[in-house]
């Protein structure tokens, strides 16, 4: 498991610190550390996490081929189905990260592979793995799950299946998995240029991980509050899955769900929804 840490230098630099492998870094000086919002703050306390300015003092974790080229196969092959058979929550974006309103400006699309239970139930022991993986990284790393914690509690919030075409970017400022633990973005595909991920770091460097690190079946581990994006894509389609961990009950709703009571978005709904954006597009 590597750590993408922090350096003084700007530019690419490569050494070994025990473990752990320090990668590039370029300016980033326009970080405002007050936060997105005037609540985030009591939010994160209130649910027992760190606050998004704590998490900034946190590395990303890459752990190489944490996927097989069969569990990949299997996967892809998994969301495909879903997707075709239109079993599962889908939400397309255009270049500016908001809801689709063509086609045509389609640049960016998320799977929901957990709903209804259909990844547990067809993918069970990877299901397993990365909930583990999520859990071991955080007892190694992070620190957030307490052991007064219950295990029931501790469970996979969402996993999500991104494509990008070029275009396709998560650019908001300052943008975090809100509400969550530690989350883990897996490569499924290298057949794109750009998409790189970043981190704006709280001194005003950004942390890159770039195609050359990150290659199919390579996860990169990170606290859910640190601030990401990704950089857009040029060509080819960016293929990644996105898993979070968090402290609240398993999901089968067909998009992020932001509550840990009862949820009422259902896959009719979603569907619904893509069926008028469907209709704007034959216009």
């Amino acid at each position: 498991m590597h750590a993408f840490s922090k350096s003084t230098k700007i530019g690419a630099v490569l050494c070994t610190i025990s473990s752990y492998t320090l990668l590039s870094w370029i300016a980033s000086p326009d970080l405002d550390i007050q936060g997105r919002n005037p609540t985030e703050i009591a939010s994160s306390l209130a649910l027992g996490l760190p606050t998004p300015q704590q998490a900034q003092a946190s590395h990303v974790h890459l752990k190489k081929s944490f996927l097989t080229k069969s569990e990949i196969q299997t996967l892809l092959e998994f969301a495909q189905e879903m997707k075709s058979t239109n079993q599962i929550g889908i939400v397309a974006k255009d270049g500016k990260g908001v809801a689709s309103s063509s086609y045509q400006s389609t640049v960016w699309t998320t799977s929901y592979l957990h709903t209804d239970h259909k990844f547990e139930e067809q993918l069970p022991q990877l299901k397993e793995k990365i909930r583990q993986s999520l859990i071991d990284v955080d007892k190694k790393y992070f620190h957030i799950i307490k052991e007064t914690d219950k295990d029931e509690e501790i469970n996979v919030r969402t996993i999500e299946f991104h494509e990008y075409i070029p275009g396709g970017n998560l650019k908001e400022k300052l943008h975090y998995d809100a509400g969550s633990c530690v989350t883990i973005d897996i490569c499924l595909e290298d057949n794109y240029t750009g998409g790189n991920i970043i981190f704006p770091e709280i001194d005003g460097t950004t942390t890159v991980v770039s195609k050359s690190q990150f290659l199919p079946g390579d996860a990169a581990f990170f606290m859910s509050h640190k601030y990401h994006n990704v950089l857009p894509v040029e060509s080819g389609n960016r293929k990644v899955l996105v898993a979070e961990l968090w402290k609240g009950p398993k999901r089968a709703c067909p998009h992020r769900c932001i509550t840990t009571g009862e949820c009422t978005y259902s896959l009719g709904r979603n569907q619904m929804e893509r069926s008028r954006e469907h209709l704007s597009i034959l216009g």
